[in-house]
C-alpha cells in the first residue's frame, strides 16, 4: 500500500528484519517483497507485488522487469478504457442513427400518403389502399386499422394487404 501512496518502488529484502511491517503481513510467511506502483497521470491506481519465501530480495534486473510490466499494465488498462468508451459512443451513435432512419421512413411514408391524397382529393380509397399495402406507414397493424380496412377499403385493398403480408386472401 505504501508503494501506491508514495508512488515509489518498495523493496523489502528481509520481512523479519524490516521494522514497521504489520504482523498480519508477516504471518503470510514471505521473507522478501517487491512492490512496484503502476504510474498513471501522476498517481498510482495500483501496484504489482512479488513475494519470495527466502530473504535476499530480487535482483536489479528483476526490479526493472517488474517496473516494465507495471508500465505495460497501465498502457493496457488505458487502452481497455478507451476501447470501452469508444464502444459505448459507437452504440449511442448507432441508436441515434436508427432513430433518424425511423424518422426519415415516417416522413417518406407521410409524403407518399400526401401524394396519393393530392392525386385524388375527392376519393379516400387510394389512401386506404396505400395504407393497406405499405407496411412502413403502419409499422404494426392494430385492430382499429384492421377494422377500417375491412369495412372501408373493400375487397381489392384487403386482397392487396393480404398479399403484402404473405397471406393468400380468400376470393
Amino acid at each position: 500500500m505504501r508503494a501506491m501512496l508514495d508512488q515509489e518502488i518498495i523493496h523489502v529484502r528481509d520481512m523479519e528484519a524490516e521494522p514497521g511491517i504489520l504482523e498480519s503481513i508477516r504471518a503470510l510467511g514471505h521473507r522478501s517483497q517487491l512492490s512496484v506502483p503502476m504510474p498513471r497521470d501522476g498517481k498510482a491506481p495500483g501496484v504489482i507485488i512479488l513475494a519470495a519465501n527466502e530473504p535476499g530480495g530480487f535482483s536489479d534486473s528483476q526490479v526493472e522487469l517488474l517496473k516494465t510490466f507495471a508500465e505495460q499494465a497501465v498502457i493496457a488498462i488505458t487502452s481497455a478504457e478507451t476501447y470501452r468508451a469508444l464502444r459505448e459512443r459507437t452504440a449511442a451513435l448507432a441508436q441515434r442513427n436508427s432513430e433518424f432512419g425511423e424518422r426519415i421512413e415516417q416522413q417518406s411514408a407521410t409524403i407518399d400518403v400526401l401524394k396519393v391524397m393530392s392525386g385524388s382529393p375527392d376519393d379516400a380509397q387510394p389512401v386506404f389502399d396505400l395504407i393497406a399495402i405499405r407496411p412502413r406507414i403502419t409499422r404494426k397493424s392494430s385492430p382499429g386499422i384492421e377494422a377500417i380496412q375491412r369495412r372501408r377499403l373493400g375487397k381489392s385493398a384487403e386482397h392487396r394487404h393480404a398479399l403484402s403480408a404473405g397471406i393468400r386472401s380468400p376470393e
